[in-house]
């Protein structure tokens, strides 16, 4: 009769806004279900949404509004900030299963990718605030005048949106590692050496790389 009654409940399908809700305080059970149902409904949306804030906040760290228009900051942010984001984490992904299986793990790419894209929730609720001062200061928002035009508001408001930011970036990071333990079936240190394997990669093949085309054309 349990057994029955499990399997009724895996089977029910939960709607979106149960899995955004949920993912921040059941967030093992959450990972399961997706990755058990392969529940792919938010996956393109929420990674394109995370590239687009990420791409906009960077805009706004480098005060590209002093030589960019609006226009041209929120079509950057929209079509490479998106789509690089798609890009990033495919190849990440597809890293983290291959050296996943170093470690006996069995994810495959799209796994890793659903996780990911789950585990950005809490940085897109942080990036709320960032939208607002968008809408609210639009082209002024992007330039390095900002906060001497707009005084202590700015100030207050600026310094209240890292620490938001912050705190939940790392709900993020917390997120994406019990995702990982649960769908590759690892301890939280082997999940955590999972996720850093491909960026330790990364770092080696391209300082390899440099070392190489520094010998070519100059040794």
């Amino acid at each position: 009769m349990t057994d029955s009654t499990d399997n009724t409940e895996q089977k029910l399908e939960l709607p979106n806004e149960d899995i955004l809700f949920k993912i921040w305080l059941s967030p093992r059970k959450i990972f399961r279900y997706l990755h058990e149902n392969k529940h792919d409904n938010l996956v393109i949306g929420l990674i394109v949404l995370f590239g687009i804030f990420s791409a906009l906040d960077r805009a706004a760290g480098r005060s590209l509004g002093d030589t960019w228009s609006l226009s041209a900051i929120l079509a950057f942010a929209i079509v490479f900030g998106g789509l690089g984001a798609l890009i990033w984490y495919y190849i990440y992904s597809a890293l983290m299963s291959w050296t996943g299986k170093w470690l006996k793990g069995m994810a495959d790419t799209w796994s890793i990718m659903r996780v990911i894209a789950h585990s950005v929730v809490p940085s897109l609720v942080g990036s709320i605030i960032l939208i607002l001062l968008v809408i609210v200061y639009g082209h002024e928002f992007f330039r390095s005048d900002w906060m001497e035009d707009n005084g202590s508001i700015a100030t207050v408001i600026t310094l209240a949106s890292i620490g938001v930011q912050v705190l939940l970036s790392i709900w993020t990071i917390v997120l994406f590692v019990i995702g990982v333990s649960e769908i590759q079936e690892f301890s939280i240190g082997k999940a955590i050496l999972n996720i850093l394997l491909p960026l330790i990669l990364i770092v080696v093949v391209f300082g390899l790389f440099f070392i190489m085309l520094d010998l070519f054309l100059f040794g």
